[in-house]
């Protein structure tokens, strides 16, 4: 069953995201179609973040949870946050 999630720090555009049925770049409003319990990973730049499930119960993505982590002040939460601020038009 195909859906539509969002990259949340802010609304996150532009950044791609592949998955096992899916792939192509989040839009104004940081959405992204998947298909439930596909494991999404999103890139900028070339780079590859972690992958992340995206289901029903996770359909809103932040930093947090593609660091899986609840402490905002994880290395690589602050880090993501501040690249995708320094991108961010």
């Amino acid at each position: 069953m195909e859906a539509v999630a969002v990259l949340l720090d802010s609304a996150v555009a532009g950044l791609s995201y592949s998955s096992a049925s899916q792939s192509g770049v989040t839009n104004a409003l940081g959405e992204f179609s998947f298909v439930l319990g596909e494991t999404v990973t999103f890139s900028i730049g070339g780079v590859d973040l972690p992958a992340v499930v995206v289901d029903e119960d996770n359909a809103v993505i932040t930093p947090l949870d593609i660091f899986d982590t609840l402490e905002i002040s994880d290395t690589g939460v602050v880090n993501l946050v501040r690249l995708l601020q320094t991108v961010d038009s």
